[in-house]
């Protein structure tokens, strides 16, 4: 969802060495699969690119197996038409950036103007923002999911991490039992590993207030009209009521 975003002017991707980027299917930009890794180093650039299709140097000058090897390497590719779809997208990014700035502002403006106590989530550069998703926040985590419920009864979702299954580590019941790929665990319970590690909730206490009271809505650039609409009239009702 970082893809278009910027920081003071500068794009995200372009920081450091290397960057990333998903382009599945709930991306700005999406082939439905795959990525990308972008460098301005060649000798990272290289190693990226061998390593990301079994270590072929793919020299155009020779046919596919005869080209050079330097390196173990994987099967991460994406196929001809994936990029021709992520670079058609690509021309259009800052349409589709715009387009999702226009539609979380609108929503915003409804939050602000209806609902009792709302805050949103601080932002450092404002203009850089991708608006692929508003965060807004309520005072109490009983008055959001109430919140939330109202909203879902008119078919408006939004998510509170706090209670989401993906991306927050107290309901990754695999991540907190140390289940990696390694059948004994590695490295969190091999004899080398010599840290101690502990995920919990009451570690995170901030956090756990901050998300439970928190939700999130995706923000799409084909909202259309009618769409909005419903958005607006959801949260209206929704404010009435709380």
């Amino acid at each position: 969802q970082g893809c278009g975003a910027s920081f003071k002017g500068k794009k995200l991707g372009s920081f450091g060495d290397m960057g990333t980027f998903s382009f599945d299917y709930v991306k700005t930009v999406t082939t439905g699969e795959g990525g990308m890794v972008i460098s301005n180093k060649k000798d990272l650039y290289l190693r990226s690119e061998w390593y990301h299709d079994h270590g072929h140097d793919h020299n155009p000058k020779v046919g596919r197996a005869l080209e050079g090897r330097t390196i173990l390497g994987f099967n991460y590719r994406m196929n001809e038409l994936q990029g021709a779809l992520g670079l058609a997208q690509l021309r259009k990014l800052d349409y589709l950036i715009g387009e999702q700035k226009k539609h979380k502002k609108m929503i915003m403006d409804v939050l602000a103007a209806t609902v009792p106590n709302v805050g949103f989530r601080a932002k450092r550069d404002p203009e850089g923002d991708s608006a692929t998703f508003l965060a807004f926040n309520l005072p109490e985590e009983k008055m959001a999911l109430k919140f939330q419920k109202l909203l879902s009864a008119e078919g408006v979702d939004t998510t509170c991490y706090k209670y989401n299954k993906w991306h927050y580590v107290p309901n990754w019941e695999h991540f907190l039992a140390f289940s990696t790929a390694n059948s004994k665990k590695y490295p969190f319970q091999s004899k080398e590993y010599k840290g101690k590690v502990k995920y919990d909730r009451k570690s995170i206490p901030f956090a756990e207030d901050i998300l439970g009271r928190t939700l999130v809505m995706g923000i799409s650039v084909k909202m259309s009209s009618e769409r909005l609409d419903t958005i607006k009239k959801a949260i209206e009702n929704a404010a009435g009521n709380l």
